[in-house]
């Protein structure tokens, strides 16, 4: 699904965060077929905002010229999740 969206012309600009739940080789799969990042389960709620925050696209605040990210951790409600079995 990675190396589809990615290689597509129309799509290829769209961020991927793949997200594994074991094995190096799953890993490097996804690295090879170009996401954008890589997590590994079990991941704290928070830690995958700010990764999905790192590949999503700049926008232009509202002050001026100063870049900054659409969505941050900060920004994320807190949300209870179950545990991971």
């Amino acid at each position: 699904m990675i190396r589809i969206v990615k290689n597509r012309a129309e799509l290829a600009n769209i961020p991927v965060v793949a997200v594994k739940a074991y094995g190096q080789d799953l890993q490097e799969r996804a690295r090879s077929a170009k996401a954008d990042k890589v997590v590994e389960k079990p991941a704290e709620y928070r830690s995958v905002c700010d990764i999905i925050a790192s590949v999503l696209p700049q926008r232009e605040a509202l002050s001026g010229n100063e870049r900054t990210p659409i969505a941050s951790a900060e920004e994320a409600p807190d949300v209870n999740l179950p545990p991971t079995p």
